[in-house]
């Protein structure tokens, strides 16, 4: 998937085929995870009511079989973003400030309005592990952290870890890691800089001047 600001492409991976438009719309949309079967896409959308850069979460059907609709799934006052899909195709986990601070939640698919808070303290940009019992993410702290789901008899957080301090690229609108099905992590790195220039100070030069350069002697 690429990003336009008012539509969604598909694009082979491989260049065989011209990038397609599946959807448009009249407010900034952006792409962020494809359903387990691929016929249905979670996309961030600018919400029309509220001041920009809040968002809802949407459904875009990428298949003709699909019984998805194209709208929001995820539609409330405050903002919802960073939608993504629990491998079994049960669950959606998302990013939320309706508390205040930004938390991570999850909700049924399909979505009845019955949500988990899965942070404790911040969280943004999760990703689910390969079979869906753990939901990663980054703290405002930069800190990894993991957390550990049951599902039955009903979803909860049986436990939270911290991995790891967050050292590696940070980006508001798209996701710059990964996990592996091994659990290895694959993470955007921000390229090194040019050294620093060192900038040396010398005070009183003109004695150092008349010492090293004595004056010719007048005739």
């Amino acid at each position: 998937m690429t990003f336009n600001p008012w539509g969604l492409f598909r694009l082979k991976i491989d260049g065989t085929e011209e990038p397609r438009l599946i959807a448009q719309f009249e407010r900034i949309t952006s792409s962020r995870s494809c359903s387990p079967d691929g016929k249905v896409l979670l996309a961030d959308r600018d919400n029309d009511h509220i001041p920009m850069m809040d968002w809802d979460i949407w459904t875009v059907p990428l298949d003709e079989g699909s019984t998805a609709t194209a709208g929001p799934v995820i539609e409330r006052f405050h903002s919802q973003n960073h939608g993504t899909w629990s491998p079994d195709g049960h669950w959606i986990a998302y990013s939320s400030n309706e508390t205040g601070a930004v938390e991570v939640y999850v909700e049924p698919y399909p979505v009845t309005g019955k949500r988990t808070k899965i942070s404790n303290g911040g969280g943004h940009h999760p990703v689910w592990s390969r079979d869906s019992m753990k939901l990663f993410y980054l703290t405002g702290e930069r800190k990894m952290v993991a957390a550990t789901i049951e599902t039955e008899p009903k979803l909860r957080v049986t436990d939270r870890k911290e991995l790891f301090d967050w050292k590696y690229s940070s980006c508001g609108r798209c996701q710059t890691y990964d996990v592996a099905p091994d659990g290895r992590f694959l993470m955007v790195r921000d390229p090194e800089g040019p050294p620093l220039q060192r900038i040396n100070v010398v005070l009183n030069w003109f004695d150092e001047l008349k010492h090293l350069v004595p004056s010719p002697e007048a005739p």
